[in-house]
């Protein structure tokens, strides 16, 4: 996590003018194209560049995705809340999602990128048209207010799993190991999440909250 981290502080000096571009489009299929285009981008750059150094990886990969998520917030923006009443092909996104995955440990490591753009069109125009009920569970929400701190602890599971896999001579871990190491992961995050990241976003809220009311005053 160490050079994403590093990568998006640096994505955040950029925002505004990032921002204040996607503002300016007018028109949700145009944003929804853009989309598109950072991810191919970044796929074309992958291809064309088989060495993934932090220096030479973390910009291109950090300017993608950011910028996506921007763009996307302006496609939901523009589109306006969704209409419930429509179903989502839910099965079509879990398909592209899972074939990207199996794609990546078929081929190798960052192969699957050129599957994103793809991915990236389904997803948005899934979405915008209606959320998909798997995202609005309880699961799904208590699961999604922990991501970032799976996110944190997930590689070094992710290397034992692929360590004991070697003990043994092979190439893939153990679906057993894979699944301890899974709820691991899980539940490191949730005490990452209990214990860390609420209690400072409660600090930090409060901290500004008194600012408000000072100045207020």
């Amino acid at each position: 996590p160490a050079w994403s981290i590093s990568a998006e502080w640096a994505a955040y000096l950029v925002f505004p003018l990032v921002a204040w571009a996607a503002g300016n489009l007018r028109s949700a299929l145009l944003a929804g194209v853009s989309i598109v285009l950072c991810y191919l981008g970044l796929a074309l750059f992958v291809l064309g560049h088989p060495v993934f150094g932090t220096l030479g990886y973390a910009m291109p990969r950090i300017a993608a995705g950011f910028c996506a998520g921007v763009l996307l917030h302006r496609v939901w923006v523009l589109k306006g809340r969704p209409v419930d009443g429509r179903a989502t092909p839910s099965a079509w996104l879990l398909a592209l999602i899972g074939g990207g995955a199996a794609w990546e440990i078929a081929v190798g490591r960052h192969a699957a990128l050129p599957w994103f753009p793809i991915l990236a069109c389904a997803v948005v125009g899934s979405l915008v048209r209606s959320p998909m009920p798997l995202l609005q569970s309880a699961a799904a929400q208590w699961l999604g207010r922990r991501s970032y701190a799976l996110y944190l602890v997930n590689w070094p599971i992710i290397e034992l799993c692929q360590r004991l896999a070697s003990q043994r001579g092979s190439t893939l871990p153990d679906p057993l190991v894979t699944a301890a190491g899974a709820l691991v992961a899980v539940f490191l995050a949730h005490l990452l999440y209990r214990e860390i990241e609420e209690p400072a976003r409660r600090a930090l809220t409060a901290r500004i909250e008194t600012r408000i009311g000072v100045a207020e005053r």
